[in-house]
């Protein structure tokens, strides 16, 4: 019998450094002293756009509480806070920065 194998959180980490690097993006490792449930990454691109990212290593996968609240309180600060799982999701994250830099340019 196969095992249903995942793909690791390091890869979708990867993948994600790749595609922000290309558009001249930059990607931070967080984390917070003192404090648990902090985001997995600060992505910043050079159009003033910024989010917090929580990178998972499936889909289906979600946050656990502390990490809902890091996120909600983030969010209710007016900074843009995302869970993502997969290699799709990270694609669909481009493309709404992407979109937010033809707003703006």
């Amino acid at each position: 019998m196969r095992r249903n194998i995942q793909p690791r959180e390091s890869s979708v980490e990867r993948y994600l450094k790749r595609k922000v690097k290309a558009v001249g993006g930059r990607t931070f490792k967080l984390k917070f002293l003192g404090m648990r449930g902090a985001p997995d990454r600060l992505v910043v691109f050079p159009w003033e756009y910024a989010a917090f990212l929580e990178l998972k290593r499936h889909p289906k996968r979600k946050l656990d509480p502390l990490q809902a609240h890091v996120g909600a309180i983030l969010q209710r600060g007016g900074l843009r806070f995302y869970a993502l799982g997969s290699t799709a999701q990270i694609d669909s994250f481009m493309d709404l920065a992407m979109a937010h830099n033809l707003l703006y340019f």
